[in-house]
């Protein structure tokens, strides 16, 4: 530290080597850190109006969405549970567990195939390759995420108390009675 400053002081140093000393230096990289905090918080002072805005709006776009997606999921449900057929049931989870599978097994591959690039010999984890594969591997981890949503809250809907109606109606038809009654 000390012949940096007597360095920097008699103009001994240029450029280049200052960059590489700031690189290459346990102060150096302190001070870049410290620049770059200083420069990313008057960043923040400078848009935290707008960005402020821009959340409270994107809030309200996902508030929204959420409701829509509990209506259609209700709408669902509700003409599933009416239909006389338990194929169309069978179906609905099947499709939705197809997707949860899928949409598991694409984030493991892409997170997978992210980390084998990134502890390989190349020792880049900047190009365009690794960008899409962190991108498609929380595409999907999200997408995982939403069908599981929809798996649960379809089997406490409709698989329960189909479950339940189908119980009653094997106790019904075990009994000793002449006379079951009607489901």
């Amino acid at each position: 530290m000390r012949e940096f400053q007597i360095y920097f002081s008699l103009g001994l140093m240029d450029a280049s080597s200052f960059a590489h000393w700031l690189k290459n230096s346990v102060v150096g990289i302190i001070i870049l850190g410290a620049i770059g905090s200083l420069l990313a918080g008057a960043v923040v002072r400078l848009f935290w109006r707008p960005l402020t805005k821009l959340g409270l709006r994107l809030a309200a776009g996902v508030r929204s969405r959420m409701t829509k997606r509990a209506y259609s999921h209700g709408f669902i449900i509700g003409s599933l549970r009416g239909a006389a057929d338990p194929i169309p049931v069978v179906l609905y989870c099947a499709f939705h567990l197809g997707l949860f599978l899928l949409s598991t097994l694409l984030s493991l591959f892409c997170a997978g195939v992210f980390a084998i690039r990134v502890a390989g010999p190349s020792a880049s984890a900047v190009s365009v390759t690794d960008f899409v594969l962190v991108v498609l591997a929380f595409l999907n981890a999200y997408l995982a995420y939403s069908q599981f949503r929809v798996l649960s809250l379809g089997y406490l809907t409709i698989v329960v108390p189909l479950r339940t109606k189908g119980e009653e109606s094997f106790d019904a038809k075990t009994n000793d009675d002449p006379n079951p009654p009607k489901t």
